[in-house]
This record gives C-alpha cells, sequence and structure tokens, in this order.
C-alpha cells in the first residue's frame, strides 16, 4: 500500500518561483491560483517565509488524501478557509458560516490530511475548514494506520483555530489525529509534536479501534515496525473533544517522558472551557482520555508544575457526560525516557479549576490517578467563580457522575475518584472542592498504595451503592495498600443510608482533623470499621472532629476534643448545618479548644485572623461568618 498517494506524486521539476513569502488561494471559483490544496503545497514546498493558503468554500473530494512535505526550513504555514470567493480580501468570520469540507472517503485507507513536518515548519496552522471522510484502516501497514482525519509528523507546531472542524474520520488508532514524535519507551529522539486546540476547534465523531478515539500519540515510521507510543503533547486551551470512540481513550490517548514532556496539557483561557465531552470507551477504559501531563513544563516554587487555569482566571476544564468501563480522565505519571520506568517526582502537577459532572460507567467515573502522578486539584483563586455551565460557588465541582451497569458486576469498587498505585504509588489532593449528587459503588473514593488528601471541601447528596451479598458494606473512603487518606477541615453531609465513613483494609491508614462527619438517616454510619489486616488504630482524629456515627441518633453525636482525647455526646439538635452554605451551628463552632480561648494557631476565636501557611482551624469547610478566611462560603 503506497503510504502517502497524493503527496508524494510531487513533480521533479516544479516551475519557478520567487523564494520569498506566498499568498496562494484554493478553489474552482474565479481568480483563484490552484483548484486543489495539494497544488498549493507543491508551489511552497521549495519557499522559504511565511505562507498564507486561502481556500474558496467548496466541496474537495480527497480520496485519496493530501500531504504536505516541505523541503526548505520555513517559518508558517496558514491555511484559512472561509472565503466565499477566491478575490475576497478576507474569509466569513461568522459563526456557523459555511465552510470548505475536505473529503477523503472512498480510495486508498489513509489519512485525510498528512503533514510531514520534520521540524521545518516553525508553526502550522488550521482555521475554517472540515476535515472528514479518512479512513487510516491498514492493518498490514502500522504506518497507514494512525491518525485518520490529521496525521503529523514532528517535531511540530500545529494550531486548530477558529472554525476548524476534524470529525467522522477513522483509524486503527487516532481516529481524528495522530501525532508521531519520537518514540517515549524506546530510543532517546524526543521530535515531541505539539498540538494546540483553541478558538473554538473540534475533534468530534471519530473513531479507532484500539486507543484514541480523538487523539492518539503514537504509531510507526517505517514498513514493518509496530505502532509505539510517541512524543506528543495536546494543548488544549478552548475547544472541544468530543463524541469520539475507542477501545480505551475514548477523547484521547497521548503519553510522554519526563525529558521530553508530552501528554495531555489543559490551558483553559478565561471566560471559555476546555471540553473534553460525550466520548466513549466501548472495549476497556478511559473513556474521557487516557494520558501522562506534559513534564516539560517548569516547576514553582512549591515543586508543582502548574496546569488548568491562570491565577484568578475562570477559564475551565471540564469532563462531561463520558461513558464506558472507567468513563473518567486516566492520568498516570510520565516515563523516564527509553523506558517502562515511571517515577514519583517529576510528575507533580497543581491544575486549577475542574469541572467533571454527568460521568456514566460501571468503573470510575471521575479521575483515575495511577503510576507516580502527584496531581494536587484547586481553583485558581480565592473569590474566582466558574460560569461556564451553571454558576459554580466552587471552580472544582464533581457533580451528576453515577455508577451504572454496562458488561455485568464490577469486581471492585466503582469510585468518583481512584487512586491507584499499580507499579508506583499516586497521590491526589483536592482543595475547595464541591462533591454533590454523584452514585457509586462501595466506595465514592479509593486510595491505594499513596496519599489522598481532601481539604476544605463539601460533601452533599453523594449515594453509596452496596454489592448484593457483601458484608463489607459501603463507605465514602477506602484505603487498602499501605494507601493514606487525610481529611482536613471538610464538611460531609450524607442524606442516604452509608455503613462507614472511611473502610480500612492491610496496611491502608486515615487521619480526620477539624471536620464534619454527619448523617441524617438512621441506622448513621459508623467512622471507621476495618477489614483484613488492619487495625483500629490506623485511623485517627487530630485536634477537633464532630461524627454522627452510630445507630441512636438521640445519643451518639459525638465530638472529638484533642485537649482532653475524650467524645463529647451532644443532642441531635447540635447538627444544624446552614440548608445553602452547609456551616455548622453554634453547637460546632469552635468548640474543640487545645486552650481556653484560641484555637490551635494560637488565633482568638472568632478573629479575622488568617494563616497563609497553614489551614484554619475551625471545623468543617465554612462557618456562619464572613470574613478574609470563608470568603465566597468555602474555606482557604
Amino acid at each position: 500500500m503506497i503510504r502517502l498517494t497524493t503527496a508524494l506524486l510531487i513533480p521533479l521539476v516544479v516551475l519557478a518561483a520567487p523564494a520569498q513569502a506566498l499568498t496562494l488561494s484554493v478553489g474552482t471559483g474565479a481568480g483563484c491560483d490552484y483548484p486543489t490544496l495539494h497544488d498549493a503545497f507543491v508551489a511552497i514546498r521549495t519557499q522559504p517565509g511565511e505562507h498564507h493558503i486561502h481556500i474558496r468554500t467548496e466541496n474537495y473530494a480527497t480520496p485519496n488524501g493530501t500531504g504536505y512535505v516541505p523541503a526548505v526550513a520555513q517559518s508558517g504555514v496558514f491555511l484559512e478557509g472561509g472565503y466565499a470567493e477566491c478575490t475576497d480580501a478576507a474569509p466569513n468570520n461568522d459563526p456557523g458560516a459555511p465552510v470548505p469540507v475536505f473529503n477523503a472517503a472512498g480510495g486508498a485507507a489513509t489519512h485525510a490530511l498528512d503533514l510531514w513536518l520534520d521540524g521545518l515548519v516553525g508553526t502550522f496552522q488550521l482555521r475554517r475548514m472540515q476535515i472528514t471522510g479518512g479512513d487510516a484502516f491498514n492493518g498490514s501497514d502500522e504506518r497507514n494506520n494512525v491518525g485518520g482525519g490529521l496525521m503529523v509528523r514532528g517535531p511540530a507546531s500545529v494550531l486548530l483555530g477558529r472554525g476548524l472542524v476534524i470529525q467522522g474520520n477513522g483509524a486503527g488508532r487516532g481516529g481524528g489525529v495522530g501525532l508521531v514524535g519520537g518514540p517515549v519507551n524506546t530510543g532517546s529522539t524526543v521530535a515531541k509534536v505539539d498540538l494546540y486546540i483553541t478558538e473554538g476547534a473540534q475533534i468530534m465523531n471519530n473513531s479507532a479501534a484500539a486507543e484514541g478515539g480523538g487523539i492518539y500519540c503514537g504509531g510507526a515510521t517505517e514498513l514493518g515496525q509496530p505502532s509505539v507510543k510517541r512524543h506528543g503533547t495536546i494543548v488544549l486551551v478552548d475547544g472541544i473533544i468530543g463524541f469520539n470512540q475507542a477501545s480505551t481513550g475514548g477523547g484521547f490517548h497521548c503519553y510522554g517522558s519526563v525529558e521530553g514532556g508530552g501528554g495531555f496539557q489543559p490551558r483553559p483561557s478565561a471566560g471559555s472551557a476546555a471540553l473534553v465531552i460525550g466520548n466513549q470507551s466501548h472495549a476497556q477504559a478511559c473513556g474521557a482520555g487516557n494520558a501522562t501531563l506534559d513534564a516539560s513544563l517548569p516547576t514553582d516554587a512549591e515543586g508543582y508544575r502548574k496546569l488548568g487555569a491562570a491565577d484568578g482566571s475562570n477559564g475551565l476544564l471540564a469532563i462531561v457526560n463520558n461513558t464506558g468501563i472507567h468513563p473518567g480522565l486516566c492520568l498516570s505519571g510520565s516515563y523516564l525516557l527509553g523506558t517502562n520506568n515511571r517515577p514519583r517526582g517529576p510528575s507533580r502537577f497543581r491544575l486549577q479549576n475542574l469541572y467533571v459532572g454527568g460521568q456514566r460507567g460501571e468503573g470510575v467515573n471521575g479521575l483515575f490517578l495511577s503510576d507516580g502522578l502527584q496531581l494536587r486539584v484547586q481553583p485558581s483563586g480565592r473569590t474566582t467563580t466558574c460560569e461556564f455551565f451553571n454558576p459554580l460557588k466552587s471552580c472544582v465541582t464533581f457533580e451528576n457522575n453515577a455508577y451504572e451497569a454496562q458488561s455485568g458486576t464490577p469486581l471492585v469498587a466503582a469510585s468518583l475518584i481512584s487512586d491507584w498505585g499499580l507499579t508506583t504509588a499516586a497521590d491526589i489532593e483536592l482543595v475547595r472542592a464541591t462533591l454533590r449528587d454523584n452514585t457509586a459503588y462501595i466506595a465514592l473514593l479509593t486510595q491505594s498504595g499513596g496519599m489522598m488528601k481532601i481539604q476544605s471541601s463539601i460533601f452533599t447528596d453523594n449515594t453509596v451503592l452496596p454489592r448484593t451479598g457483601d458484608t463489607a458494606g459501603t463507605g465514602l473512603f477506602t484505603a487498602h495498600n499501605d494507601g493514606k487518606i487525610r481529611i482536613e477541615h471538610t464538611t460531609i453531609v450524607m442524606d442516604t443510608p452509608l455503613d462507614r465513613f472511611v473502610q480500612l483494609y492491610d496496611s491502608g491508614s486515615a487521619v480526620a482533623r477539624a471536620s464534619i462527619f454527619s448523617s441524617s438517616v438512621a441506622p448513621a454510619p459508623v467512622s471507621v470499621s476495618v477489614g483484613s489486616g488492619a487495625l483500629p488504630s490506623q485511623f485517627s482524629r487530630e485536634w477537633c472532629g464532630f461524627f454522627q456515627n452510630a445507630s441512636d441518633f438521640a445519643s451518639h453525636t459525638q465530638v472529638s476534643d484533642p485537649t482532653s482525647g475524650s467524645f463529647t455526646v451532644l443532642p441531635p439538635s447540635a447538627l444544624q448545618l446552614d440548608p445553602v452554605t452547609h456551616a455548622p451551628g453554634p453547637d460546632l463552632v469552635d468548640r474543640c479548644t487545645p486552650s481556653v480561648t484560641h484555637d490551635y494557631h494560637g488565633a482568638e476565636f472568632g478573629s479575622l485572623s488568617y494563616y497563609p501557611t497553614d489551614p484554619p482551624a475551625d471545623i468543617g469547610a465554612v462557618e456562619n461568618r464572613d470574613d478574609v478566611i470563608f470568603e465566597n462560603g468555602l474555606e482557604s
């Protein structure tokens, strides 16, 4: 099979052209320079400089695909569709305006558009055009089995901008887009491809037989070689990766190395959403996507690599309505270049502003972390609200995600968040998050091998379903295999049945500090229970905590006091949480005192003091007062 049937048919003799930047037009109307994009590519391939190709709005049948192989270094190539006529001075920029369509249906099984950039083009940008009909399904030649709609060979920087749509393409891997850099697990050449999705560009309704329905970072470069993981970065700024399907990584499948970077890099711009929506994994896992995070980013003073919205920005990474066995976003640590090792340390990230909603599946519905990744999820600012969907009090929100059986009863917990050390432990921190109206199976959050830290967050209206005949029962948090859970200044309100708040197995442990654990249904859950190999001493309470934790609500509403180490029994009326803010009532506010008048930071109760290096010392995530600590209803 010929790998690139049009790009390689470049004539040996090319008409002379000036060695300067060119602006050309493509179309069949009056004043057009060339009838096809292939002809325009031939004209610019030997010319240095910055080239602009204006494309008349019409349908272009490209059954054998179109390719570009530059012969000289070029600063940029810009494909601009949306011109009603080639003689127009500017394209039609109106939303919904017609765009040229490049349809590769029929003909050879190949990519609709194949860019052999190989480090020669500074930036390649596409706007106002549709790429469809690509069918890179050629199992006998792995080079031609990746990237149905768009194939990019690196090193390269490609931008998908305003009005660009890649849809209705298919491939063995990377139904919409294939990014081919240097191999991740073998060799030492990085040659990374950076793909920027911005200005509302869309990669939608594509499919892959294996990995990466929307985007796949990998492939083969030589005949007879297998498809392997390759360096690529998906920089999602303002656009949609949506309604794509694959065996695993419905939205995307992209890995990178510690030394070379690569993977997923969400950077939502102010007032917009980087949207991963409606993707499906139909055989294995990771409906939203399966990726590392880009380890080539610099670290800040705290040792984090920063992703997500800029400080104070309301831009939002939104993971919405994805489905599959594990419909959530699967993230893991980067590989050491040329190996299969993924160490702890280099993959330490801070992700600002995250919304996860409407996910459905029988596995992990929200976030699935593994293999050395250390992730802190937090709002971009103490007073920032995110309003892409309904106004969110917290810019970190998990809501309306639910377990749904698909292929039978799962063998393990189908959690909202799972932190799983498959080979190397992973960690997650949630800061000022809201988790509401989620349904999980056996446990809401699970930790194995690493640290799960919940700070200043609110849990309301979540449901945990039991496994039929399982005596272990249901819990909000589960830790095992040396997993550690730490819950600080968090308010948890259960309105549905629950057996226990915390379930520990073998070497798992948990700590609760200054938090509210409450239930409004009888029998109330116990604070903690231990499974095989665990001991009650593996659960501890620090400073102050409120637990409603026994079958008799009338006499077992309890507060642990750090001074005496004992529990105070309060009446049920002590649980007087504000119906809007879930703030504790006067029986609970500042009840636990290491001294007569001061909290454990030494501040007077009721003062407005703020401690930037320590969390405030009050119970729960919110309180019935409005000051600098509790701005916007959430504790800082």
